[in-house]
């Protein structure tokens, strides 16, 4: 599993199979999405710039905010 990360008050962790939990961060444990990338992940994602690096076995994704070209 790569090191949890926070954004907008939730939780995120990320399995090595690829599948990412967004968790609330409440008294009583809560899933509130689930993505699956289908590879395998074993590197924590990095955060810079207000964009979400994620890197498989194969690619890298880069995830930010709709409408940010930079």
């Amino acid at each position: 599993m790569t090191s949890p990360w926070a954004y907008n008050d939730l939780l995120f962790c990320q399995n090595e199979k690829g599948k990412t939990y967004v968790i609330k961060p409440v008294p009583e444990f809560e899933v509130l999405h689930e993505n699956d990338l289908d590879e395998t992940c074993i590197a924590t994602p990095a955060i810079a710039q207000g964009k979400l690096f994620i890197r498989t076995e194969t690619k890298l994704y880069c995830i930010s905010n709709r409408g940010d070209s930079s």
